[in-house]
C-alpha cells in the first residue's frame, strides 16, 4: 500500500466528522433559534464561541502531539465534540453558550495533528495536493451535513440532528484506534508539559516573516470563508425567502465545488511551483462573488444561484488545502504540526470577534449586503499581498541590493 494513503484516508475522514459537528448548528440554526426564542443571525455567536474553544486546544496541540501522537489526539477530541453536540442538543439557550466552547475543543486540534502526521508520511513533490485532499474533507463534511440535515430537521427535529453528528463523532474516534497502533510512536521522553511548550505554535509565526504572512491571509480569507458558511443559510432563509431545503442544497452545492476546488488547487500549484499566484487568482475570484452574493434576490432562477454558490464554493472555501502546505513547508519539518497550530490558534483567535461582528452588523443595520462588500474589500487586500514576492524572497533582494 502506498505509505500516504492511510495517513491520508484517516485524517480526511476526522477532519470531515469534525467540522460537520462544527457547522452543525449554523445548519440547524432557523428552527433552533425559534425553539430558544432567539434571532436566527445571532448565530455568529455560536461560531465566535466554539473558535474561542478551538483556538485553546489548537494552541494545546503543538505540546500534546509528541506526548499522545497526533491520532490519539484526534480520538479525544472527536469525542470532545460529541459531548459538545450532546450539550446543544439539551435545548437550553445557557447550556448551548458553554456547548459552543466544547465543540470548539473537539475541533482546533485536528488540523494541526493531521498536518504533522502528513508532512511525515509525504513526499514534498506531492505536499499541496496532499494537504488539499485532506482540506477537501472540510467542505465535504458541510455538503454532506447541509444536503442531510435539514430533511432531518423537518421529520425529526433540529435536536436530532446534532445528536446524529455527535454519534458520528464517536464512530468515527474507534475506527481511529487500528491507526494509532502505527502512526502513535511517540519518544520515549516527550517533552515537559511547560508554559513554553504550550507557547512555541505562537513563538514560530512572530519569528517566521514567511509563517505570520500566511497567517494574516489565512485570516483574511478565511473571513470570507466563515462569513458564507456561518450565515448563508440565515440569509437566504431570512432575508430572500429561499425555503430551508432549497437553503441546505446552495449551500451543499458550494461545499461540492470547495471539495472537488481543493484537490485541482493543490494540484495546480505543486504542477506549477507557484502556490501564491494561485492563492491570489482564487481570492481575487472570491472577492467578486461576495459582491455579487449581497444584490441575490428571490427572483434569480435557480441556476444563477446554484452557479453563484458553486463559484463562491470553489474559491472562497478552496484556499486552505494550497495555504496550510505552504505554511508546513515553511517550518521544520519536525515543528510543522507545532507550525500550523500556532497558524490556526491566531487565525482562531480572529474567528472568536468575526462571525460576531458580523452578526452585529446585519442585526443593526438590517442588511447582509454591506457586511458583504466588507468581505469581499478584506479579500481583496488577500489577492494584493500574495501577488507580492514571499517575505523571504523580498528579504533577499534587499540584501543583494546592499551588498550591491
Amino acid at each position: 500500500m502506498n505509505p500516504v494513503i492511510l495517513p491520508l484516508t484517516s485524517m480526511t475522514a476526522t477532519h470531515l466528522v469534525a467540522f460537520m459537528a462544527f457547522q452543525a448548528v449554523p445548519i440547524v440554526a432557523p428552527d433552533a433559534a425559534r425553539d430558544l426564542g432567539i434571532d436566527p443571525g445571532l448565530v455568529g455567536f455560536y461560531t465566535s464561541g466554539a473558535y474561542a474553544g478551538g483556538m485553546i486546544s489548537a494552541l494545546s496541540s503543538g505540546a500534546l502531539i509528541p506526548r499522545w501522537g497526533p491520532v490519539r489526539l484526534c480520538q479525544v477530541t472527536l469525542a470532545v465534540a460529541a459531548v459538545g453536540m450532546a450539550l446543544t442538543a439539551s435545548g437550553s439557550l445557557a447550556v448551548a453558550i458553554v456547548a459552543a466552547f466544547v465543540v470548539g475543543l473537539g475541533h482546533g486540534p485536528i488540523t494541526p495533528s493531521a498536518a504533522h502526521l502528513l508532512r511525515a508520511t509525504s513526499p514534498p513533490s506531492i505536499l499541496s495536493v496532499v494537504f488539499s485532499i485532506k482540506q477537501a474533507s472540510v467542505p465535504l463534511g458541510l455538503a454532506i451535513a447541509g444536503a442531510a440535515l435539514p430533511p432531518i430537521v423537518l421529520m425529526y427535529g433540529w435536536q436530532a440532528a446534532l445528536l446524529l453528528v455527535g454519534a458520528l463523532c464517536v464512530v468515527c474516534a474507534v475506527l481511529l484506534q487500528p491507526v494509532r497502533a502505527r502512526y502513535d510512536a511517540r519518544a520515549e521522553a516527550p517533552p515537559p508539559m511547560t508554559l513554553g511548550a504550550v507557547l512555541e505554535p505562537l513563538r514560530l509565526v512572530a519569528t517566521m516573516p514567511a509563517l505570520r504572512e500566511l497567517t494574516a491571509i489565512a485570516v483574511g480569507l478565511g473571513t470570507g470563508m466563515f462569513c458564507f458558511t456561518t450565515f448563508i443559510v440565515v440569509y437566504l432563509t431570512g432575508t430572500i425567502g429561499f425555503g430551508l431545503i432549497d437553503a441546505g442544497l446552495f449551500l451543499a452545492a458550494s461545499q461540492a465545488a470547495g471539495m472537488i476546488s481543493r484537490v485541482v488547487w493543490g494540484a495546480l500549484a505543486d504542477y506549477c511551483g507557484r502556490p501564491r499566484l494561485v492563492l491570489a487568482g482564487i481570492a481575487a475570484v472570491d472577492a467578486v462573488c461576495m459582491l455579487l452574493l449581497g444584490y441575490v434576490g428571490i427572483d434569480w432562477p435557480y441556476w444563477a444561484m446554484y452557479g453563484l454558490c458553486v463559484a463562491i464554493g470553489a474559491c472562497a472555501v478552496g484556499w486552505s488545502g494550497v495555504l496550510l502546505a505552504e505554511a508546513a513547508r515553511k517550518a521544520p519539518s519536525h515543528l510543522s504540526g507545532a507550525a500550523i497550530a500556532g497558524l490556526t490558534t491566531v487565525f482562531g483567535f480572529a474567528m472568536i470577534f468575526i462571525p460576531s461582528g458580523f452578526s452585529i452588523a446585519v442585526t443593526t443595520i438590517g442588511s447582509y449586503r454591506l457586511g458583504f462588500v466588507v468581505v469581499a474589500g478584506v479579500t481583496v487586500l488577500c489577492a494584493l499581498a500574495l501577488l507580492r514576492p514571499a517575505p523571504e524572497t523580498r528579504t533577499r533582494r534587499r540584501a543583494g541590493e546592499l551588498l550591491e
